[in-house]
């Protein structure tokens, strides 16, 4: 059986869609990442691509995954900001599996 597909998007107000300045007088909110789908799917891998509004200064996507329930993230990659897909390899079968992404200028 294929792996059960939960795809969730990072809240617009959680800290890693933010940047500000060290002495934070400025802080800009980066938009959340859009149109997160499945474009390839077997029995133990699933590529996830997504878009994301040109013309925000970013330093790349953090995509974290949560496998099982109660659902546990854990940042699993960093991508470059030019980069708007990557593959889960090795997952399991029949369990719930989570995918979110979100845009990062550290």
């Amino acid at each position: 059986a294929l792996p059960e597909l939960v795809l969730e998007l990072a809240p617009a107000e959680d800290d890693k869609q933010r940047i500000s300045d060290p002495d934070g007088s400025y802080v800009i909110d980066l938009p959340p990442v859009e149109n997160l789908s499945v474009s390839a799917k077997t029995s133990s891998t699933m590529r996830i691509q997504w878009t994301y509004p040109s013309g925000t200064p970013i330093t790349g996507f953090n995509i974290e995954q949560s496998i099982g329930q109660p659902a546990s993230w854990n940042k699993v990659a960093t991508v470059s900001p030019t980069t708007f897909n990557w593959s889960a390899v090795g997952l399991p079968s029949d369990t719930y599996i989570g995918h979110r992404v979100n845009a990062c200028n550290n």
